[in-house]
């Protein structure tokens, strides 16, 4: 358990690296990049979780009554997510260490725009497919 745990950190750090990368491209008047990083890792991870909570009421047949209660279990995960990379600087260890998958930058770059693109792709496509499955949204 201990060695799966260390390898989603892993990718989570990988995919946050590089995302930052993106995020600190010369832009005019761009105060902290690593906070727009860490809310877009955030907003990822809840709209993981938003699609979990949607897939099993969907496949459980339960009508929940308020769209809003599937994005309270997406709350936490924000917060979380705040916490993980402004604990201890987590997020400035992450820069510093450079992580890759399999020391392969291109490697790293393809799997990280692939992720956000499933990402987006998940949000653009599936969402509404279940906003037609609820009748109250």
């Amino acid at each position: 358990m201990k060695i799966i745990l260390k390898n989603i950190q892993r990718i989570i750090d990988v995919l946050f690296y590089y995302n930052y990368l993106y995020y600190t491209k010369p832009k005019q008047g761009e105060s902290d990049s690593a906070s727009s990083v860490i809310f877009a890792m955030a907003m990822t991870f809840s709209i993981l979780v938003l699609g979990l909570t949607l897939t099993l009421s969907t496949l459980l047949e339960y009508d929940v009554g308020y769209w809003w209660l599937h994005c309270l279990p997406a709350i936490p995960v924000v917060i979380f997510t705040f916490k993980y990379f402004r604990k201890n600087d987590r997020y400035q260890k992450i820069i510093d260490n450079k992580p890759m998958f399999f020391k392969n930058h291109k490697l790293s770059v393809v799997l990280t725009v692939l992720f956000d693109i499933f990402i987006w792709g998940f949000f653009l496509i599936a969402l509404p497919y279940w906003a037609r499955e609820f009748r109250g949204l």
